[in-house]
């Protein structure tokens, strides 16, 4: 490689305004670069914090002529960035920038001018703003991954350094351990951008994440990987080995979480699976719906209806508690340390025990109880998750097979002696490297494909799962309308039974009906005779008034017939008085005519205000007027 370390020459500061149109070395057009800096402008304000919130940016390096990296600092502003990207700053050998997101779903932590200015200073490919559109506040974490690169491995004019940079984010589930909930596992993202200066030996990293996590994993490695050597060949190489080795750092993080994370989602698909497989169906379906209660069809203290359960004892959660809670009930027989309250219910008064029904649902654990629609969205939900998983999964292994083939690429490039005769470098170390780091890539692939396949098999297993779920839920369906048909058809032949009995009941009241109808006309014609010839005497007592009815006989004292006449007659010795008599039934006739045509017409009239017309009974038949009222607007029809 060549010994100059002239660095490559800065951009002047108005083009920390203007990126990325100042960008001197790139196959993107004007009109791209332009749409890139109008959207960053545009959407700047959801992407990056304001002023007043904190921002920074952590930069780590190591000089040219230095055997560690240096201490790392934190930029919080433009003017302590100039330290690293002013006019009179050279680059090291080796930079990383650190990038920081409020939450795997916020914001980046840091202004527009601090990223124009670093991307700026070190000619970052404009691409990379692809990956920093991604970042702003949303409701769900990325999970989509993408890769972009830029070589510059054709020299355009004698000092035009040689590089090669490319960009890309993976996915990866992490746990959090700071809170002990249901749901430990979250989805995050990391983006990283590379650059690395062949004809210079310079390394530049641009890394973003929420957390610190790829951070310390970089430090902590380059704090133990030496960097000794005066000779600019063994720093060169050193330098590129690093270069590789952190990629090796980045990409094992979107390995390592996986496993735990499939065994999560496994313990929650078994969860519902034991219970699913074991669960005794057939028993739990010739149960009868629950019923909490129903009112009694005969009076009765006892009539209370379902038994229930205790509204103070805890009712059991998940299919596996409820199964397990069912099963313990029936095997204690429901005796009287069971959960369910016996009752006792009255008799139907046409002699059917009302107990009848409610004996045979008694208890009160069901399908619809323990299998219920909430389970099934859990499992729907855990579906979801591991397609989720299996789609990041796939998503890491094309962003590890396009790197590969892109180091793959340069080992070709490398042995046909094209690179290595336009920096003068010894290929050959750098070919052993090369073949070592995609030998580590094709382990890191293999553990993913593992893992796919893991997905794949849960996947599966979640499928049958939700298959025999619905199914359950299809058969309890159907259990429960066979027992809704038969208690219709018991409650048809019931009513079948009340309807013989109150016809029974009309002929009665039919027959008693016209016995009072003779009573009353016997009695309208015998009242008004008796009214005339009763005599009423005011009798004067010592102490008060009193009305008192006279208790002589009524018709034999009127006066009509004389008793003691000289007259005799085979029935003994009286007299009719012609003219008493015509007197009597002179009054008395009328007075019943008037009597009897009273009733007639009160009764009559009673008779029609409570008749239904017959108009109304036809309309309520019609089908159209099923569910209507047939009695006018402001009128009811008496019952």
């Amino acid at each position: 490689m060549s010994t100059h370390t002239q660095p490559t020459p800065l951009p002047c500061p108005q083009k920390w305004n203007n990126y990325p149109l100042e960008v001197s070395r790139t196959c993107k057009s004007k009109r791209a670069l332009a749409a890139y800096q109008a959207r960053m402008a545009r959407d700047g304000k959801d992407i990056f914090v304001s002023e007043i919130e904190p921002r920074f940016v952590d930069i780590w390096e190591r000089r040219q002529d230095a055997d560690d990296f240096q201490p790392m600092e934190r930029v919080s502003s433009l003017e302590r960035l100039d330290k690293f990207t002013g006019d009179g700053s050279s680059d090291p050998s080796c930079r990383f920038i650190f990038l920081y997101t409020e939450s795997s779903r916020g914001k980046l932590c840091c202004t527009l001018g601090q990223l124009n200015r670093v991307l700026a200073h070190h000619e970052v490919m404009p691409s990379f703003l692809d990956f920093c559109f991604e970042f702003k506040n949303k409701e769900n974490p990325t999970v989509s991954t993408m890769f972009r690169f830029e070589d510059q491995l054709s020299p355009h004019s004698k000092d035009a350094p040689l590089r090669m940079q490319h960009a890309f984010n993976i996915v990866a589930p992490e746990k959090d351990n700071r809170h002990d909930n249901e749901h430990p596992w979250h989805i995050r993202h990391t983006t990283a951008y590379h650059s690395f200066n062949f004809t210079e030996a310079r390394s530049t990293w641009i890394t973003v994440k929420a957390n610190r996590v790829i951070r310390e994993r970089i430090i902590s490695t380059g704090e133990s990987l030496g960097f000794k050597g005066t000779d600019m060949h063994q720093q060169a190489k050193a330098q590129f080995t690093y270069s590789l080795f952190t990629h090796i750092q980045i990409l094992e993080w979107c390995t390592e979480g996986w496993g735990g994370y499939i065994a999560y989602l496994e313990e929650r698909v078994r969860k519902h699976a034991t219970a699913i497989k074991l669960a005794p169906v057939e028993a739990l379906s010739r149960k009868a719906p629950r019923r909490k209660s129903r009112p009694p069809l005969a009076p009765g203290p006892a009539a209370t209806g379902f038994s229930h359960y205790s509204s103070n004892e805890p009712q059991p959660s998940g299919i596996g508690g409820r199964i397990r809670s069912n099963l313990s009930r029936m095997a204690s027989g429901f005796s009287g340390h069971s959960r369910i309250t016996t009752v006792t219910e009255p008799h139907h008064p046409l002699g059917v025990p009302l107990g009848e029904e409610a004996a045979e649902g008694e208890d009160e654990e069901q399908l619809d109880g323990i299998f219920r629609f909430d389970d099934l969205q859990r499992i729907r939900q855990v579906t979801d998750d591991a397609e989720q998983a299996g789609m990041i999964i796939r998503e890491n292994l094309r962003i590890l097979g396009t790197i590969r083939e892109r180091y793959r690429d340069l080992f070709s490039s490398l042995q046909k002696g094209h690179l290595g005769s336009a920096c003068n470098i010894d290929t050959l170390p750098y070919e052993d490297l090369l073949i070592d780091f995609c030998r580590q890539l094709s382990v890191l692939q293999g553990d993913l494909e593992s893992y796919d396949s893991r997905v794949q098999v849960l996947l599966r297993s979640l499928e049958r799962n939700e298959e025999m779920f619905q199914g359950i839920l299809q058969y309890g369906n159907m259990r429960v309308g066979e027992y809704y048909a038969r208690s219709a058809e018991t409650s048809a032949e019931t009513m079948e039974k009340w309807t013989v009995r109150m016809h029974q009941i009309a002929a009665e009241t039919e027959q008693q009906t016209v016995s009072m109808h003779a009573i009353t006309v016997l009695t309208l014609i015998f009242l008004p005779g008796t009214f005339v010839s009763v005599r009423i005497l005011i009798s004067p007592l010592p102490s008060s008034f009193h009305l008192v009815c006279c208790s002589t006989p009524t018709l034999f004292s009127s006066g009509i017939w004389d008793f003691n006449a000289s007259k005799s007659h085979n029935m003994g010795d009286w007299e009719t008085r012609i003219p008493a008599l015509k007197l009597f039934l002179a009054i008395s006739l009328p007075l019943m005519a008037v009597a009897l045509l009273c009733w007639w017409i009160t009764y009559r009239w009673a008779k029609g205000k409570h008749r239904i017309p017959s108009d109304w009974i036809f309309d309520a038949l019609k089908p159209s007027n099923a569910f209507k009222s047939v009695a006018p607007a402001g009128r009811e029809p008496a019952l």
